[in-house]
């Protein structure tokens, strides 16, 4: 196989790659992408998770389909994305004598740490580790791990793919019937609870009763059964909130929706390893309001190219987002900042360039 991330050559080899993570952008630069669920979906590989035998079943299922697929590779380096990825390198990295790196992407660990976690950084010695982020790479410490060990290597976005003039202004309000005279603040994560919905939608409650107008956006999906629920919880309390809240679902693509945004707001209440959802709205022109915590802090600097605040503190981001709603001109300049700090520290030909650089220009696999 050929490197991994080297946007300079030629992409031909098959990468074996969790969903999500950088498939799409493989995809986009035409390299064959297997994704774990097409693997389900063809019968090469079961689903990780098997009643009632449990994650054993699905362990021997996903370990001969990788071991098929290394084997056919004979790869040189072996690079898991996820710590939940380290039992498989582990494995693969003995059977084939193979180089492994763990990327660590989440989550945030937080003491006290439990064995489940200690357990993970037993797991992550053999390794090169590469954290997306120095917050992320902070809370390896935790669990035992030597920062001198981890390479941190933020992730990237394709800024001609997230080209404001790409994309036609107004569309998203048209085909939501927005007018288009009023401003859309919009949230979009996975319908979980840490990712702070009930902080938004608080926050433009207190919009609300300041006489602002605008229209929040939620825009995301559940991640199971009991954040279905928590979805229909939020639903209730947005009808009550005073100010227009649309749950458009998953936006794709989201560029769309960035597009029409006067303000995007990550406000998670745990801390983010890195957000791409914060630099990926920036590198759209859009003003960013983060949540003080975690890898957001990398990647947003208070007043420069977007504003910080005090999760889970409502009156806070309601104050942010008043400011901005009310001062266009500094909204603006801060939107034009935004991508040019992208473009310095968060463009993908830079995260390439470093991956092919710790890879040492060797062979790989990514599972």
């Amino acid at each position: 196989m050929q490197r991994v991330f080297d946007e300079n050559e030629e992409w031909s080899p098959m990468y074996f790659i969790p969903e999500g993570s950088y498939a799409g952008w493989l995809r986009g630069k035409g390299c064959s992408v297997t994704t774990s669920r097409r693997f389900r979906e063809s019968g090469m590989l079961k689903e990780g998770r098997i009643r009632p035998l449990g994650y054993a079943v699905g362990f021997v299922f996903t370990s001969v389909a990788l071991i098929r697929l290394c084997w056919n590779y004979r790869p040189e380096v072996i690079i898991g994305n996820g710590l939940g990825s380290s039992l498989y390198v582990l494995l693969l990295k003995v059977l084939f004598l193979a180089r492994a790196w763990v990327i660590h992407h989440h989550p945030i660990f937080r003491t006290p740490v439990n064995f489940r976690e200690r357990l993970i950084g037993l797991l992550l010695y053999p390794f090169g580790i590469i954290s997306v982020s120095k917050a992320a790479r902070k809370s390896l410490e935790l669990i035992g791990v030597q920062s001198r060990n981890v390479n941190v290597v933020y992730g990237g976005v394709d800024l001609m793919e997230f080209d404001p003039s790409l994309f036609t202004l107004n569309d998203f309000k048209r085909n939501h019937l927005i007018p288009i005279e009023i401003p859309i603040i919009v949230l979009p994560a996975a319908i979980t609870p840490w990712k702070g919905h009930v902080v938004f939608i608080k926050s433009l409650e207190v919009l609300a009763k300041r006489n602002l107008k605008a229209v929040g956006i939620i825009c995301g999906e559940p991640l199971n059964g009991d954040d279905a629920l928590y979805l229909e919880q939020l639903k209730k309390m947005a009808r009550d909130c005073g100010m227009p809240v649309l749950f458009p679902g998953r936006i794709s693509p989201i560029q769309s929706i960035y597009r029409d945004a006067c303000v995007m707001v990550n406000a998670s209440i745990e801390p983010e390893p890195l957000g791409a959802v914060t630099y990926e709205a920036m590198a759209m022109g859009v003003c960013v309001v983060g949540s003080a915590a975690g890898g957001t802090m990398e990647i947003i600097e208070d007043g420069e190219n977007g504003f910080l605040y005090p999760a889970p503190d409502v009156a806070s981001l309601a104050n942010r987002l008043e400011y901005l709603l009310k001062n266009e001109n500094i909204r603006k300049s801060i939107s034009r900042r935004a991508r040019e700090s992208v473009n310095l520290k968060f463009n993908i030909k830079k995260t390439c360039a470093c991956y092919k650089s710790l890879l040492t220009k060797a062979d790989g696999v990514v599972i």
